[in-house]
């Protein structure tokens, strides 16, 4: 019952008042077209902006890095049935295609991205129902 309660807290601790200054920030900029670095800028400066900015890119590289030879793993076990092991010579091999398709993807615009999001979210919503 411990584990149930935890969430509850993070809940209301953490992820309201994340969501509502996010809201906040979005509600601020209505016309900017950036992110985080624009958020940050109107309320702190170019400065903050831009290491705020940096820091995420930075800290997003090396998530989705290692998070590539798990989704090989995973994509091995949903295709094969099992997981299958690569050497890590392969993985590594695997994780680069990977990451180099989706930098491919990513720098292509709204019009590659739109159908793929819009089908992964779809089998995501399947997937939980």
């Amino acid at each position: 019952y411990f584990i149930p309660f935890c969430f509850f807290i993070a809940t209301i601790f953490y992820f309201i008042p994340f969501c509502l200054i996010v809201a906040e920030f979005v509600s601020l900029n209505k016309t900017s077209e950036a992110g985080v670095y624009a958020w940050v800028k109107s309320s702190l400066g170019g400065r903050w902006a831009f290491m705020s900015a940096y820091t995420y890119w930075f800290v997003n590289l090396f998530f989705f890095t290692s998070l590539l030879p798990k989704v090989i793993a995973y994509a091995s076990y949903a295709f094969l049935g099992y997981e299958y092991m690569f050497t890590p010579l392969t993985t590594a091999f695997f994780s680069t295609i990977l990451f180099a398709l989706a930098t491919y993807i990513s720098t292509n615009g709204a019009k590659l991205l739109g159908p793929i999001i819009s089908l992964t979210s779809s089998l995501m919503l399947l997937l939980t129902w």
